[in-house]
């Protein structure tokens, strides 16, 4: 065999290991490819949502654990108990409340080994309500803004996720954002539907306003109580003036505008329901519900904020609770402008029976009935609360803005050569629903006689309120921005 041979004959011999040589080789090739792109992807899928999950939690020392715990006598109570014992033989949740070594957080009640953590910054600025400022990235997994929508929340294991809680024990702080659009949806469109409430109330009010014979009572009232109360007090020459004539048409057409009042505040304790249970809903409160019946029946006191100081008991809040000028803030006057109307719709019905028993259309206005115990005529204490007449404002020719509890003989016949004034209600029932609602109602022309023994001098008046708030558009503007 000549050396050619033999080189091809070892080579041979060679050539099965190299091929697994290269076979090895190409399979390494292959599997750091693999790794490289499945940690290019872990890298891609950690910086567009880093967390961890899967936590197991657990609290414990070598000898006793002390840690303060609430005395437990109130919902509120901080002060530490100095005297409990840890008592192994008791239930978890309440060993985990005694003195002991061991505090275990596994148990499922906990719903720890819920959680997923994510990162975040303390944020010392205001860390009793939003204690976390949490990354907002863009699709491309960067940091784009920082936001503090996170809340102190406790396991609810019916409902199966974490829920927005002020009670002391075992809490996690949540996000309370809104990661799925389809959720981010039906926000958006329960508070749709909550403004198209709000809308079709405004429409029902000025359509109210837009009734002649109402305004026409509502003008006939007021300036009866103007007469009667304050020209004829106010002026020497009150005994010019004529007693105000009380009129049984105008209280029945009152009546009749007083039955679609309490309508309207009964549709806007629904309005007011949806945006709180919507709220409660955003606030990750799925139990926590209210209607408008529930709202019209609270408790209320407008020093003591009884029926607000109810809801926030019973879990509510809204997005502009840190304004004044919102729903949950109002709820007290709301209900107590209420059960105003309510009470008041059955004395002019008591009003109406005493004109039916003295078989008269019209009764001066010094003959009306009192409020019991009192020198206040029934009628004058009515039509006060619905629009607080002496504060109201009237404006024409040398007077701007004048009070009518300041009125006399003098400026009436000086407002009665204007072709048309400007009254304002600047308080009471009526002034008060538009800052709530955002309606508004502008009532043109109407007459205000006022009979003298030269003859009836008429003022001529546009009507409306000087109310410029609008508590349900502070909600929702504020809702707006958190599901935004």
């Amino acid at each position: 065999m000549n050396q050619t041979q033999k080189n091809i004959a070892e080579y041979q011999q060679k050539l099965p290991h190299l091929k697994e040589k290269l076979a090895t080789a190409i399979l390494l090739f292959v599997i750091t490819a693999a790794m490289l792109i499945t940690s290019t992807f872990a890298w891609v899928a950690l910086a567009v949502k880093p967390e961890v999950s899967n936590i197991a939690t657990s609290v414990a020392t070598n000898g006793n654990l002390e840690i303060a715990l609430s005395t437990g006598t109130t919902e509120d109570s901080s002060e530490p108990n100095p005297s409990r014992v840890g008592d192994s033989s008791l239930d978890t949740l309440l060993r985990n409340v005694t003195w002991g070594n061991l505090i275990n957080l596994n148990d499922s009640r906990y719903g720890l080994g819920n959680l997923v953590l994510r990162p975040a910054r303390l944020n010392d600025n205001n860390i009793l309500e939003n204690p976390l400022y949490g990354p907002v990235y863009d699709g491309s997994g960067r940091v784009v803004d920082m936001n503090t929508n996170f809340g102190y929340s406790t396991w609810d294991g019916t409902m199966n996720r974490f829920k927005a809680s002020n009670k002391l024990g075992v809490r996690a702080i949540t996000s309370m954002t809104f990661g799925e659009s389809g959720e981010q949806n039906v926000y958006n469109a329960k508070l749709s539907a909550a403004n198209d409430a709000n809308a079709r109330f405004q429409t029902n009010y000025i359509s109210m306003a837009s009734n002649q014979a109402y305004m026409d009572a509502l003008a006939s009232m007021m300036t009866g109580y103007m007469v009667q109360n304050i020209i004829k007090v106010n002026s020497s020459a009150g005994g010019m003036v004529d007693d105000a004539v009380l009129k049984l048409s105008d209280l029945r057409q009152l009546y009749e505008m007083y039955e679609t009042l309490i309508g309207l505040f009964e549709e806007q304790a629904g309005v007011y329901a949806n945006l709180l249970n919507l709220q409660a809903e955003i606030n990750r409160l799925p139990n926590l519900s209210i209607t408008a019946a529930d709202i019209r029946l609270l408790s209320y006191d407008k020093s003591a904020k009884t029926a607000y100081n109810k809801l926030i008991e019973m879990g509510f809040t809204t997005a502009a609770s840190a304004k004044t000028t919102t729903i949950i803030k109002d709820i007290d006057s709301f209900l107590y402008d209420y059960h105003v109307l309510e009470a008041d719709i059955d004395r002019i019905d008591d009003l109406i029976e005493h004109f039916t028993k003295q078989n008269k259309t019209s009764i001066k206005w010094t003959a009306c009935p009192v409020v019991d115990g009192t020198s206040t005529r029934l009628i004058d204490d009515i039509i006060n609360n619905l629009t607080n007449v002496g504060e109201c404002t009237i404006t024409g020719g040398d007077y701007k803005n004048l009070k009518i509890k300041s009125v006399g003989a003098t400026a009436a016949l000086a407002l009665k050569n204007v072709d048309c004034c400007d009254t304002k209600i600047t308080n009471g029932i009526l002034y008060n629903l538009e800052n709530r609602s955002g309606a508004r109602i502008l009532a043109e022309r109407l007459s205000m006689s006022v009979g003298t023994t030269i003859g009836t001098q008429t003022i001529t008046s546009n009507v409306s309120t000087s109310a410029t708030d609008n508590y349900f558009e502070n909600e929702r503007a504020e809702i707006a921005k958190v599901i935004k």
